[in-house]
């Protein structure tokens, strides 16, 4: 049949757009869930208020993840004020070939009850270190004792923590700082601290970083983090710091304590 060449015909822009369209959804539908991060629930039940939970559940994760992740620790009760207050450690370790990146900032915990029903979440985190090697475990934790939010929780019920993770490929720089004459010590208000020196190395001067204390129980399980910030650590100088315990669990004491690691690392943040 012959064309009616009094038809009129498709606007080409509608046309190239048609397909543009038909290009993006096929894209879309391939590539979804792909990306450079990873972001995975790990959570972890305790039975009682003044219990701790090691549990390894990560069930939820995803396979192909290039990490490891599992719920460390969790300590949750009434503080010494009356307050609830609780304390999570994500352990995260470096399954890939790459350096991978610690989002804090994306990474959140929920608090559950029993019946999985939420009580409170929190988005305040911490990571320790920023970035780590392959090979090399991490933690993310909260340093805080809990969100604020709402400190009427009852801490005698079981309660459950799930950690809503974000670990990306590291797009920056994994620089971390020599560190000595490291020790830990109790100091007469019966807080722990630990004391040393770090060695800015390199031809840069450093505006900030971070230096975090890991705590270990004799069985090498992590016990606390606790942190500082030192500024303006000009290029091959030192510069003492002591960090104090205040913002860990009241269920660590100095006697569990049977080695720690101090970490210095340059403050990363990636976009």
């Amino acid at each position: 049949m012959a064309k009616d060449p009094n038809k009129p015909k498709k606007p080409l822009f509608k046309r190239v757009w048609f397909w543009i369209l038909i290009v993006f959804v096929v894209a879309a539908v391939a590539g979804g869930g792909s990306g450079s991060g990873s972001k995975s629930s790990v959570s972890s039940n305790s039975d009682s208020g003044q219990g701790t939970s090691n549990s390894s559940d990560t069930s939820s994760q995803e396979e192909s993840a290039p990490y490891e992740a599992k719920v460390a620790r969790f300590d949750y009760y009434t503080n010494s004020i009356g307050n609830f207050e609780y304390h999570g450690i994500v352990e995260v370790k470096n399954t890939s070939d790459h350096d991978l990146y610690l989002d804090a900032a994306s990474s959140s915990f929920d608090i559950e009850d029993a019946n999985g029903h939420l009580i409170t979440t929190e988005k305040f985190i911490s990571s320790c270190p920023d970035v780590i090697a392959p090979g090399e475990t991490g933690y993310f934790y909260n340093g805080f004792g809990g969100d604020t939010a709402d400190m009427s929780v009852d801490a005698s019920q079981t309660l459950n923590l799930v950690s809503n993770v974000n670990v990306e490929k590291a797009r920056v720089a994994n620089v971390r700082y020599p560190v000595t004459d490291t020790a830990i010590s109790v100091g007469s208000d019966g807080s722990m601290h630990v004391t040393g020196r770090v060695e800015n190395n390199t031809d840069v001067d450093d505006s900030m970083m971070y230096v975090q204390a890991e705590l270990f129980d004799a069985n090498g399980n992590i016990l606390a983090i606790m942190g500082t910030t030192l500024t303006d650590l000009t290029a091959g100088s030192k510069q003492s710091f002591d960090i104090s315990a205040w913002g860990i669990s009241e269920t660590v004491t100095a006697d569990q304590v049977a080695s720690f690691q101090v970490v210095a690392n340059k403050s990363a943040m990636q976009f």
